[in-house]
């Protein structure tokens, strides 16, 4: 039995069972393979990360590495060829005149460079840098091929552009990738650039009547203020949107509506101004030298800019705007009845008691009844500065004409004409143009009376100037003696410069 035990242990092994224990072998090594490589990563990540980041500090760092590969370059040409600069020999006659001085040494510096560059460019050692360069002009290549078709380019000149502005640091400023934005879009001499058609790093400069949105790559938004100088962008961060910060002039709008009691009614004519909303309170930034000033009159809030940004992201923002006002006049329409937008046509015996019976007299408004013109633009006006939920500021306003439906009856709108007429005649700048006019009137009457009146009736029955002088002299007396007896007849004080002339002209 024993014998027989040893016989079936050294019975050789099956193919089948070597292949499986091959497999095993294989996924145990991959797996250990894989976790030292995992733990490698997790070892060189805090070198690698800012090696291979897109921004100005790695930059940095990768431009010192490639100059770093430069000096290696010359000092192993230098250590394996060193430059035969003792065997530099200038042949030729030198006569000491200041022209062979020259020629001597313009000669000697040329076999002197020559002889510093010919280590250089060595077989031994030019072919390492020739294999390095054409491994880096290959890799760049493919870098930019694959951008220009990520990013739908004409051609792969930006794509290069980018790859060379973000792979090293650039010491001139000048020499970064730039966009200027101004009147709401980036320039056209700007729309070729790497930093618009892919993105950062660069340089933006926004002018004062616009903000930017950029957005990083996590996502994050990054909103550039017009500040008035270049702001650095970071790599891959590109631009989303931008909106224009000045007030928005919107003409000749139609609303239609409902009003509260079901009765259709449209605003033709409408227009209004707004923009974004603004940052009322009043902050103070620093600016390059640290001098403090006050922050521009074109500010905005932060929740207003990303609400266009990302809830109306297709959408220009006059148009944005321009929905908001008209949703607002709707929603106003709907909250009123149609008597509070036109005048009370009953008959003066069933009138409120409000409603005067002379229809060139201003009408006081009831609670809750008509609404006037100036009452409404201000209702508009504040709805949008109380709402929480507004994202622009609304600053001026004109709800046009307010056009009802057919079947209101003619002498209601006569009676609303009517009470618009009177409201404007009660205006108190109506009110001082009426002042100003009457008065002119009657200046151009009293002038017209004395003297010119009274020059001619004098002057028709005297000859002596003396005399014509006496009699204009009374009449302006008289004239004066009426206005201080209107003075004493309403028991007011005469003015002074007033009383002084009449008795002047008393003496004659």
């Amino acid at each position: 039995m024993a014998q027989r035990r040893n016989v079936q242990n050294t019975r050789p092994i099956s193919g089948d069972r070597m292949r499986k224990q091959a497999r095993l072998a294989v996924i145990r090594t991959r797996r250990l393979v894989k976790q030292g490589l995992g733990q490698l990563a997790e070892v060189l990540e805090p070198v690698l990360k800012p090696l291979f980041a897109i921004n100005q500090t790695s930059a940095t760092i990768r431009s010192l590495i490639f100059l770093a590969g430069f000096v290696l370059w010359i000092g192993f040409a230098y250590i394996t060829n060193p430059p035969a600069i003792d065997e530099i020999v200038i042949s030729g006659d030198f006569s000491g005149d200041p022209v062979s001085v020259m020629l001597f040494q313009l000669r000697y510096l040329l076999a002197l460079a020559f002889s510093l560059a010919t280590p250089l460019f060595v077989p031994g050692v030019f072919r390492f840098v020739l294999v390095i360069s054409f491994a880096f002009w290959l890799s760049s290549r493919f870098a930019a091929t694959y951008l220009a078709d990520i990013f739908d380019l004409p051609n792969i000149g930006a794509a290069i552009r980018f790859i060379r502005q973000a792979a090293f640091a650039t010491l001139d400023p000048r020499r970064l990738n730039r966009l200027v934005i101004r009147e709401g879009t980036v320039s056209q001499d700007f729309q070729a650039s790497p930093l618009f058609q892919i993105g950062g790093p660069g340089q933006v400069l926004v002018n004062l009547e616009n903000v930017a949105v950029f957005e990083k790559v996590d996502g994050s938004p990054d909103i550039i203020p017009p500040i008035g100088r270049p702001v650095l962008i970071e790599g891959f961060e590109r631009l989303r949107k931008i909106i224009d910060l000045r007030d928005q002039f919107i003409e000749n709008v139609e609303v239609n509506g409902r009003t509260k009691d079901g009765i259709p009614v449209t605003a033709k004519g409408v227009r209004f101004s707004f923009s974004v909303q603004r940052d009322r309170v009043l902050r103070k930034r620093d600016e390059v030298w640290g001098d403090p000033v006050l922050q521009q009159p074109l500010n905005y809030t932060r929740e207003s800019i990303l609400h266009y940004v990302y809830e109306k992201p297709n959408e220009p923002f006059d148009q944005v705007g321009s929905a908001e006002v008209r949703a607002e006049i709707r929603r106003f329409i709907g909250r009123n009845s149609l008597s509070q937008f036109l005048a009370d046509s009953r008959e003066e015996s069933d009138a409120p008691a409000t409603l005067p019976s002379d229809p060139t007299m201003p009408i006081t408004s009831s609670e809750g009844g008509f609404k006037a013109r100036e009452a409404i633009n201000q209702e508009l006006i504040t709805a949008f500065r109380n709402s929480p939920d507004s994202t622009i500021d609304l600053h001026w306003v004109s709800v046009g004409t307010w056009v009802p439906p057919e079947e209101i009856p003619e002498k209601h709108k006569e009676a609303w004409r009517r009470r618009v007429q009177s409201e404007a005649e009660s205006n108190p700048k109506a009110l001082t143009r009426l002042l100003r006019s009457t008065r002119l009137k009657e200046l151009l009457r009293l002038v017209q009376d004395v003297p010119i009146n009274a020059f001619g009736h004098v002057s028709s029955r005297e000859d002596d100037p003396d005399k014509i002088k006496r009699e204009l002299m009374l009449a302006y007396r008289e004239k004066i003696k009426i206005a201080y007896e209107i003075y004493l007849a309403n028991e007011l004080d005469p003015p002074t410069h007033l009383v002084a002339t009449l008795n002047h002209l008393q003496r004659l």
